[in-house]
């Protein structure tokens, strides 16, 4: 998967956003995404598995290679010897050395190499996609963090209107009480309208700061380091996913779904593991080479030329008939085959919870839209119930007690609307990011 195409595609998915960033460092989704990539540890850690995957497949094909060892070795030998040159006994000091290289080669190993070699190249890549489904979780993860973060900087919006509302209301009360047409105790209950209003927006602020820290943790930023958000253009009439047959997108997500690839090469690694474990039933052939050369101080003659007297070499051919190692290889490869049962499950295990999952998307999509519908019609209505009121309350027309009440209809109508919003957002831009999986994983 390619970086910018997980970033610029999940970006027009969930928000339609330009890749630009804005001077004024206003951090949008992309930014977010991108970060999140780049610095997340799980994933810097996956990236070390993908390297340690590419260093296996190095040793893999050097396990095809013939060795090569020296070796030098220099001894004192104190005590009663014979005498090289007059055969007596002695108590007498001697020295030697040898010098040797050695070589084996692996002409046959029961193809154990070869399944090595592929299983080491299987690795890698179930490493990558390993990655990739990390950061398909990650950049859904972002985006649920994000529209909260812009869920409760609107809601803090809403609530500071509904103060200064308040505000405006209790100045205007107070005028009345002054003017002898409104008793001073509607002006005490105003205020105490007004210090619930500060206290809901204190509750709020806590609420977007909660949110934001849950942000920084994702971006793997400071927790004490400023934040600013871009606004988005959010499209509640883009249903195009709603629209389309369950069962289509359904085949879509398990064809394309990285974590599904990754699951299906765990079993082709496990099938290597079987043909790995089976190389052992087989004989295995290897060549080999010494060459070695030795000098002693007992002898008179130059060290070199005794080096170049005393060489010799041995070569031939180690032939390795598997006949009874106690079970071992039949075990193995028992243990081998139930690795491959194991993966198998896994992908069904797999396919299941993602269908399930694309499922539960697809349906709480359709149940959230009607809730939003449902929502909105009843926020408008309890505007116009509170604009209605508030008409009345200030010609005198209406108690403060049905205005509070009011009042407080239509800010739980604000928030609950609000929340519906963000939450059919999110869940219709998962169904995009399932349907178009192929469109911005590479």
């Amino acid at each position: 998967m390619k970086l910018k195409q997980i970033i610029t595609g999940t970006a027009f998915l969930l928000c339609g956003l330009t890749s630009g960033v804005a001077q004024t460092k206003k951090w949008s989704l992309e930014d977010c995404i991108q970060y999140a990539i780049t610095h997340n540890i799980e994933i810097q850690q996956q990236l070390l598995t993908l390297q340690e995957a590419a260093i296996d497949i190095k040793g893999a094909k050097g396990a095809f290679l013939p060795n090569l060892q020296a070796s030098a070795n220099n001894a004192w030998n104190n005590g009663l010897s014979q005498n090289v040159t007059t055969g007596v006994l002695q108590n007498q000091t001697t020295r030697n050395s040898s010098y040797g290289f050695n070589s084996n080669v692996p002409l046959f190993t029961g193809f154990r190499n070869y399944h090595q070699l592929q299983q080491a190249k299987l690795q890698q890549v179930a490493a990558q996609f390993n990655i990739d489904k990390s950061k398909d979780d990650l950049m859904l993860q972002v985006a649920n963090a994000f529209l909260e973060v812009l869920l409760q900087k609107e809601n803090v919006a809403i609530l500071e209107n509904q103060y200064q509302l308040t505000q405006e209301q209790l100045q205007q009360a107070q005028q009345q009480v002054e003017a002898g047409t409104l008793a001073k105790g509607e002006v005490l209950q105003l205020e105490a309208t007004a210090a619930n209003d500060v206290q809901r927006i204190a509750e709020a602020e806590n609420s977007f700061t909660i949110a934001k820290l849950s942000l920084k943790r994702l971006l793997n930023l400071e927790l004490n380091e400023e934040m600013d958000f871009k606004e988005i253009e959010i499209d509640l009439d883009d249903r195009a996913q709603m629209e389309r047959p369950i069962d289509s997108i359904v085949t879509k997500v398990l064809k394309n779904r990285n974590e599904l690839k990754w699951a299906e090469l765990n079993i082709q690694i496990a099938e290597k593991g079987v043909e790995i474990a089976k190389s052992a039933y087989f004989p295995t052939l290897t060549g080999f080479l010494n060459f070695d050369t030795r000098e002693s101080d007992i002898f008179d003659i130059s060290y070199i030329d005794q080096l170049k007297n005393n060489y010799g070499w041995v070569y031939g051919f180690q032939l390795n008939i598997p006949i009874f190692n106690r079970f071992q290889t039949q075990n193995a490869v028992a243990k081998s085959k139930i690795n491959v049962l194991k993966s198998q499950y896994q992908l069904k295990q797999s396919q299941q919870r993602i269908t399930q999952d694309v499922y539960e998307a697809y349906l709480n999509a359709q149940a959230m839209y009607k809730t939003f519908l449902a929502s909105e019609k009843n926020t408008q209505a309890q505007q116009l119930a509170f604009e209605y009121q508030q008409t009345r309350f200030d010609v005198g027309q209406s108690n403060l007690l049905d205005y509070t009440q009011t009042k407080i209809n239509y800010q739980r109508s604000q928030t609950e609307l609000l929340r519906v919003k963000y939450n059919l957002l999110f869940r219709l831009k998962i169904l995009d990011l399932y349907y178009h999986a192929e469109e911005v994983v590479e």
